[in-house]
């Protein structure tokens, strides 16, 4: 959803019913929307930097508030605000640090840091690309993925192909503005040529090297891997 300031309480909202229904203990559902008050409010005060207006009415650039599922052994809600500011832009993540990675405007990064770490979950800051509006922008995307207890089916519940994995993956870019994407298929396995960038999928895995090293994600995780593959994306360009 797009976030203005008569829409965090319903982000808040959206937030704390997705978890419940998830059968998220009830002290994990409050700390997911304390995080989620605390990007969400961040973010639209310093998340506007490339804002884009047709007759006074914002058209694209807008902060959004991301909410999806990954992890077929291990769920986890992924809640996620993106902006198209440099607030977070700078932000390193370092939660063991014990500085404050935000400076005189407060606290945000340890809160969303310490919360997250004491519900056994993790977080990150990394660049991204816009999902709603008229235009898909560059931005910062600021996420925290809280486990999740219950038994949950990933939107994707059958064993697919290289090609129609591949394929999913490839639609997804698109829908975020990525371009000059060459894929192919063969019985066994499928590769996704990007500028500076291949990702390959064999055995039920995506596969690509970022970064950091070699990373992965199986094929019912593609939202995630589609989103840490604009990220490597965004990084090289």
């Amino acid at each position: 959803m797009a976030l203005t300031p008569a829409s965090v309480s319903d982000a808040r909202r959206r937030v704390r019913t997705v978890a419940e229904e998830l059968g998220m203990s009830s002290t994990l559902v409050d700390d997911l929307v304390v995080i989620t008050s605390e990007l969400t409010t961040n973010a639209l005060r310093h998340g506007g930097g490339r804002l884009v207006c047709h007759g006074g009415r914002p058209v694209a650039g807008l902060p959004e508030l991301w909410l999806y599922l990954r992890g077929s052994k291990r769920p986890e809600l992924v809640t996620t605000v993106f902006d198209t500011g440099d607030f977070w832009a700078s932000a390193v993540p370092a939660p063991a640090s014990g500085r404050d990675v935000i400076g005189e405007d407060g606290r945000g990064l340890q809160i969303i840091a310490a919360l997250a770490e004491a519900a056994g979950g993790q977080w990150g800051v990394h660049p991204s690309r816009s999902r709603l509006g008229e235009q898909r922008l560059a931005g910062t995307a600021v996420w925290v993925a809280l486990p999740v207890s219950e038994p949950v089916r990933l939107p994707l519940t059958r064993a697919v192909g290289p090609d129609e994995s591949i394929g999913r993956l490839v639609e997804l870019l698109r829908s975020r503005g990525v371009g000059g994407l060459i894929a192919r298929a063969t019985g066994q396995e499928a590769v996704l040529s990007l500028p500076r960038l291949t990702v390959w999928f064999r055995q039920g895995t995506y596969i690509w090297q970022g970064t950091t090293g070699r990373l992965s994600a199986d094929a019912g995780d593609v939202v995630d891997a589609a989103e840490q593959i604009i990220a490597e994306y965004e990084r090289a360009r």
